[in-house]
């Protein structure tokens, strides 16, 4: 096992790493029909606080700045952080979902205990899943560079972690290392600013592995349609988000999730993107008074003026 786990590093590793190589891809949007792009800009209108990809919240005297970021390198990025350092340096702490040291510790977990990440006793993928489900899987996972040897032994949850990383990223591994959480940890060290993590390894992989085995396959079945134009589905966030529409991004995953699992519309409230770990309608938090909500900015403002 520990040598399926080394020939997974080295895959990953002899990735083709071309640095100017950024995501690239259709915007999906322009597929859309009349009724899709109607249901989809009313959602977006009516998401609480859905333009901008920077807001403040303050209780009493104390003062957030919550930042929409995405994980792989832009060449727009600088421009961004040229807006943004100002803010990172002046602050007491900057939380991000995970920190380097918490990612290397993650991985430091994987090698001394492979069974979080992998299959190591019982069937593994090819033996539980039927032969139709396992071929769309196995593709998907070679389109990411993973041969079905190293797939057929991993957990589902690090599947479908690879599975929503576009093909590209995976490709050209670099990527990640030039998103704007890198990017703004950098600026935070540079200016002695502390860095924190919002969950820990532990937090995250008892979230993903919540469920039974046969659960976590059919949630894994289940996300392949949108694995398939992985590089579209990126591309199409990224320029919603460089937009500055938040709420439309927001409506725009939950309307490719519908499409692609064949769901029938929900009718659900839209949700707003200031919640991390569930949807909030728009209710007044406890501790929190409508007035001191954030605030959004204005779609295509500077980055850096906030209200």
């Amino acid at each position: 096992m520990r040598q399926a786990i080394l020939a997974l590093a080295l895959i990953w590793a002899a990735l083709p790493a071309a640095a100017a190589s950024f995501c690239s891809g259709a915007d999906l949007r322009a597929e859309l029909s009349p009724a899709e792009k109607e249901i989809l800009d009313r959602a977006a209108a009516a998401t609480p606080y859905g333009q901008g990809n920077h807001w403040i919240a303050t209780r009493g005297d104390r003062l957030v700045h919550v930042i929409g970021t995405m994980h792989l390198d832009d060449p727009r990025w600088p421009g961004v952080i040229d807006a943004l350092a100002p803010v990172v340096t002046g602050v007491d702490l900057l939380l991000v979902e995970i920190t380097t040291e918490d990612q290397a510790a993650m991985q430091d977990t994987i090698r001394r205990d492979p069974a979080r990440a992998f299959i190591t006793e019982g069937p593994t993928q090819p033996e539980m899943l039927s032969e139709t489900d396992w071929q769309l899987l196995s593709a998907a996972m070679a389109d990411r560079g993973v041969p079905g040897i190293i797939a057929a032994k991993m957990q589902p949850w690090m599947q479908a972690l690879t599975l929503g990383l576009p093909a590209c990223a995976m490709r050209n591994p670099a990527l990640a290392e030039g998103g704007l959480d890198k990017r703004l940890m950098d600026v935070a060290a540079g200016a002695g600013v502390p860095v924190a993590g919002l969950e820990t390894f532990d937090d995250l992989h008892a979230l993903l592995t919540a469920g039974t085995m046969e659960e976590q396959l059919d949630l894994l079945i289940a996300s392949l349609p949108l694995a398939d134009r992985g590089d579209d589905q990126f591309a199409t966030t990224a320029a919603i988000y460089f937009e500055e529409n938040a709420g439309l991004a927001w409506e725009f995953a939950r309307l490719q999730a519908m499409r692609g699992l064949d769901l029938p519309g929900s009718g659900s409230k839209p949700c707003s993107p200031i919640s991390r770990t569930g949807c909030w309608s728009g209710a007044t938090k406890p501790g929190w008074t409508r007035s001191s909500l954030p605030r959004a900015t204005g779609s295509r403002l500077p980055w850096a003026r906030c209200t």
